[in-house]
C-alpha cells in the first residue's frame, strides 16, 4: 500500500507529467511488442532443421511509434477525459456509455487518424492518404471491440487521476494493433488481421 499510496499521491500533484511519463514508457513497450509479434521464424535455420526466430529492433520505427504515442496518450488522453469530466462528472450507466461511445467516434477517430498519419509521415515524410484510409478502417474496428467496453469500466470504477495509466496499459495492446496497421503493407481487400 505505501507505494500505491506514493504513486497516488504523484498523480494528485503531478498528473499531466506522469501521464506523459507513463505514455512514453508504455508506448516503447507498445511498438516493442509489436515488433516482436511481427518477427516471422525462419524455417531450417537451426542446426535441426527447424525453425527459429530472428529478430532486430527497429530503434527509428520504436523512435517515431514512441514519439506519436506519448503525444496521443500522453498529452491528448489526459485533456479528453479533463473535457468529458467538465461535460459531466456523473457516473450514471447512460453517462457512462455515452462517454464510451463518443469516446471511440470522436477521440478514438481523432486519436488513431494523428498516430497513423504521424507515424507516416515520419517513417515516409509523407501521407498516403489512400493507404490511411485503409490502415484506419482495419484500426476502427478494433477501436470499437476493444475501447467502449474497457471505458465503461474505466470511468465507473478508476478514478479520474488514475485513467490515463488504465488506458495506458490498455495501449500495450493497442498501439501494437496500431503500429503493426502503420507498418505492414494494406490492401483495400484484405480481411483484419490486426
Amino acid at each position: 500500500a505505501g507505494a500505491l499510496a506514493r504513486y497516488n499521491a504523484l498523480l494528485e500533484r503531478n498528473y499531466y507529467t506522469m501521464t506523459f511519463a507513463q505514455a512514453l514508457a508504455l508506448g516503447a513497450l507498445g511498438d516493442t511488442a509489436a515488433q516482436l509479434v511481427e518477427a516471422r521464424p525462419k524455417a531450417g535455420a537451426t542446426p535441426a532443421g527447424g525453425t527459429t526466430l530472428r529478430w532486430h529492433l527497429d530503434r527509428r520505427r520504436l523512435r517515431d511509434v514512441t514519439l506519436v504515442a506519448t503525444i496521443v496518450d500522453g498529452c491528448m488522453t489526459p485533456l479528453w477525459y479533463d473535457a468529458l469530466e467538465a461535460i459531466d462528472p456523473r457516473k450514471r450507466l447512460l453517462t457512462v456509455l455515452w462517454k464510451a461511445l463518443v469516446g471511440s467516434a470522436v477521440f478514438g477517430l481523432a486519436a488513431n487518424f494523428t498516430t497513423l498519419a504521424g507515424i507516416a509521415y515520419l517513417e515516409r515524410g509523407r501521407v498516403d492518404w489512400p493507404r490511411l484510409r485503409a490502415q484506419l478502417s482495419l484500426v476502427m474496428v478494433r477501436e470499437f471491440q476493444i475501447w467502449p467496453p474497457f471505458e465503461m469500466v474505466n470511468l465507473f470504477v478508476i478514478p479520474k487521476h488514475w485513467r490515463p495509466l488504465a488506458v495506458n496499459c490498455v495501449c500495450l495492446l493497442f498501439n501494437a494493433i496500431l503500429s503493426n496497421a502503420a507498418f505492414r503493407d494494406t490492401r483495400a481487400a484484405e480481411p483484419a488481421k490486426c
